[in-house]
């Protein structure tokens, strides 16, 4: 599933819409080591478009009981 280009730094505020997701959800998850991984350049925060789409590969379940990877 390549949703993101593979090396294109993308923005929380680029990335939210895409994912469905706000940019307070961002900042939660990088707060609670949740969520994609993230670059800090100097006071901005960037994610590489290769963990975005590695980290909605593992969100695929294959069912509602499907647990997944914890994580």
């Amino acid at each position: 599933m390549q949703v993101f280009e593979s090396n294109k730094l993308y923005s929380q505020i680029e990335a939210a819409p895409i994912l469905g997701k706000s940019i307070a959800w961002f900042e939660r998850c990088r707060w609670a080591g949740e969520g994609p991984k993230f670059i800090k350049v100097g006071r901005n925060v960037r994610y590489l478009g290769n963990d975005l789409n590695e980290w909605l590969e593992s969100r695929v379940r294959g069912s509602t009981s499907d647990k997944g990877d914890a994580q």
